[in-house]
């Protein structure tokens, strides 16, 4: 748990053919130019796709030296496999709670 909590996802970036470094080089650009913090290649720790190859661009984990906060990028924490299945679990009962007339309290 320690060491996902330096780690941020990225969605929606397109990973077409491209080798870790340029991975890293377009995740710094997003981050400078987008987010607007200063970040350089000696506070990436790693940069990873997730999952399998397919139609849509796969998220990317980039690993940081230091935790940065404060931005407004569409970004999630790194939760371990067993966690995002219980919480898809529960936005499924949420969804046919609220599609049944259920009321939230």
């Amino acid at each position: 748990k320690e060491k996902r909590i330096r780690n941020v996802v990225f969605f929606g970036i397109s990973d077409e053919e491209k080798s870790y470094f340029e991975l890293e080089e377009v995740i710094l650009k997003i981050i400078t130019e987008k987010i607007l913090v200063e970040c350089d290649k000696t506070e990436v720790q790693h940069v990873r796709l997730i999952g399998k190859k397919g139609d849509k661009p796969r998220p990317i984990i980039l690993g940081l030296n230091l935790r940065k906060k404060g931005t407004s990028l569409y970004v999630k924490e790194d939760y371990p496999p067993k966690v995002l299945r219980a919480r898809k679990n529960l936005q499924e009962q949420l969804k046919t709670e609220i599609e049944g007339g259920g009321g939230l309290y």
